[in-house]
């Protein structure tokens, strides 16, 4: 079961931001294309949970945890409501436009 912690997926996203700006961590292609998916498409759980199913290999990297916490997050009814799952998803959106403009 994935953890539904919107703390957990902040500091994830804001770690994966952090390394990759200062060129620690270089995504795999396939996060690359995951983020571009997410770039394109209305964030909701079903959006997270298709980018991870379609894109094979994406699982070996450091962005399929994360994204695997921000569906479980976002599949809570009262996510909507919570100031926390705004903050982590502003964090995660601002991972996915790095990955982007970088690409």
């Amino acid at each position: 079961m994935t953890h539904l912690d919107p703390e957990l997926l902040a500091c994830d996203a804001a770690a994966l931001h952090t390394a990759h700006t200062a060129g620690t961590w270089h995504p795999m292609p396939e996060e690359t294309a995951a983020a571009d998916h997410l770039a394109r498409g209305q964030w909701n759980a079903a959006l997270f949970d298709a980018v991870l199913r379609a894109i094979p290999g994406l699982a070996g990297g450091s962005l399929a945890g994360v994204l695997a916490v921000a569906a479980a997050v976002l599949e809570d009814p009262a996510a909507d409501d919570r100031p926390e799952v705004a903050d982590a998803l502003l964090r995660l959106r601002q991972l996915v436009d790095v990955m982007t403009e970088a690409a």
